[in-house]
């Protein structure tokens, strides 16, 4: 047995995205919830390695096996805040500031801003999160006991959270 050559191969390392399933409300306007759902997404590495269903579509046996498939490391579910939704459904927010008869137009303002912050919950929000915990529990993934796992996506994410895309690119996108 002859001797073999010893030689060196360069390793390198890399961050991939994380392979997100995103669950969004679903409603009659459910094309509205991707595109939020979507516009949320990506944020979080430009989106790569996303996916955006929703909630009323887990569940089905086509839908889950191409999730299943596919992998993800995370299912969350979106919390949209009332800022996104009034996007959604413009004047939302001022027609419930309105209706609060606040005459200080300073305390107007930060009542509006801190509304607009603040997380959106409604029926179909529950919903989605709901399917996203269904669909988590199916594809055995975020179940790891050491380790706390993101269940939600939400428009005012923590840094702790998710790395958001301008924190790993080099280079404006």
């Amino acid at each position: 047995m002859g001797e073999q050559a010893f030689s060196f191969l360069p390793l390198s390392v890399s961050a991939r995205p994380p392979r997100l399933v995103v669950v969004v409300p679903h409603d009659e306007d459910w094309v509205r919830w991707m595109a939020l759902g979507l516009a949320r997404v990506s944020q979080v590495w430009g989106g790569s390695g996303s996916v955006v269903v929703p909630a009323a579509a887990v569940g089905h046996p086509g839908v889950e096996r191409a999730l299943a498939q596919f992998g993800p490391d995370h299912v969350v579910a979106y919390n949209p805040s009332w800022g996104s939704v009034d996007r959604l459904f413009p004047g939302l927010v001022d027609r419930l500031i309105a209706g609060q008869q606040v005459e200080d137009e300073a305390a107007r303002d930060a009542a509006t801003q801190l509304l607009r912050d603040t997380a959106w919950s409604h029926a179909i929000v529950a919903q989605a999160e709901e399917a996203a915990e269904n669909l988590r529990s199916r594809l055995a993934v975020n179940r790891r006991e050491e380790q706390v796992q993101l269940t939600h996506l939400s428009d005012a994410c923590s840094p702790s959270d998710l790395t958001e895309l301008g924190a790993v690119a080099r280079v404006p996108l």
